[in-house]
């Protein structure tokens, strides 16, 4: 597979797991804490829905995807900068 193929298919990978983390906490994880920002950097957005008046249903929706879009991103970037190491790291098993 050539080192191009393979860096498309690496952050490709990273970016669906940014998408599944969120979506799984949001499906199964009850309190939301320090493991919860760790996992999904971009939930700091859900601070703009804490306010005395509640918020628009079209508000709500529109923060929620861009954490979740925002998270993909991150994880995409994450993939990109750990994919040389990995790159090579691979190079080097298959020459032992």
């Amino acid at each position: 597979m050539r080192a191009g193929k393979f860096f498309l298919i690496w952050t490709l990978v990273f970016g669906l797991l940014g998408i599944a983390v969120p979506i799984l906490l949001i499906l199964f994880w009850t309190n939301f804490g320090q493991a919860e920002f760790l996992l999904w950097p971009s939930s700091i957005m859900f601070m703009a829905l804490d306010s005395p008046s509640p918020a628009a249903q079209s508000t709500v929706v529109a923060i929620y995807i861009f954490a979740v879009a925002e998270n993909a991103l991150l994880y995409a970037v994450i993939g990109a900068i750990i994919w040389p190491i990995a790159f090579v790291i691979r190079k080097r098993r298959r020459r032992l």
